[in-house]
């Protein structure tokens, strides 16, 4: 009888560290699952690129980035299926996408995704300076109303330099302003300054220019 039990009380701390043993494997598994999920390839990515050069992150997830600088530049990195999805933009243009299988150390990424952004950076400081040959507006304002009190009349001109208006002042005197090459008015019609507006033009290398645009 003695046997009996000692034998029941062997077979029950077996069983017992079995399940012990059992509960100790699960748990460390669970551990690993979770260490691997926090500190997988695009998490670790992710953590790299939220401080990267001159970029602000704009919108982050658990599995996604975005980030941007002032320049109209982004990085944008999110899951698909398997693969790792990074796209660089430019003005909303994409410029480069790459695909990462799931398991790509992020060290490998982080190189092959910085080496073609510094080539791109240095590509934009080698390219020349080039000035601009044409005319470009650099503001476009209606007359105020001080200049519109201080002037009786202005009227549409031939001038040397083309159709010009010819303001004629209250106080005295004449003040000659060159037409926009757009605007349609002939010559000899009376201009409402109203509606009228004074554009200053820029050219590399010159001095800026008024015009009046109708």
């Amino acid at each position: 009888m003695n046997w009996t039990i000692f034998i029941i009380a062997i077979i029950i701390l077996i069983w017992l560290h079995h399940l012990y043993q059992k509960k100790i494997d699960r748990e460390e598994r669970e551990a690993n699952v979770s260490k691997h999920s926090t500190d997988s390839p695009w998490i670790s990515l992710l953590q790299k690129f939220k401080s990267y050069l001159d970029f602000k992150v704009i919108k982050e997830s658990s599995l996604s980035l975005l980030i941007a600088n002032n320049k109209g530049e982004e990085f944008c990195f999110q899951v698909v299926a398997t693969n790792n999805i990074v796209v660089y933009r430019v003005n909303g243009i994409i410029k480069k996408e790459w695909k990462f299988l799931f398991w790509v150390h992020e060290n490998i990424m982080y190189h092959d995704i910085d080496q073609f952004y510094k080539k791109e950076l240095l590509k934009k400081a080698l390219q020349p300076n080039i000035p601009s040959v044409t005319w470009k507006v650099i503001e476009e304002r209606p007359f105020d109303a001080e200049e519109i009190d201080a002037v009786s009349q202005a009227i549409v001109v031939v001038s040397q330099y083309g159709n010009s208006v010819r303001f004629i002042m209250k106080a005295g005197g004449e003040t000659y302003i060159s037409l926009d090459k757009n605007s349609n008015i002939a010559v000899g019609e009376v201009v409402d300054m109203r509606q009228a507006k004074l554009l200053t033009l820029e050219k590399e290398g010159e001095s800026n220019i008024v015009r009046v645009k109708i």
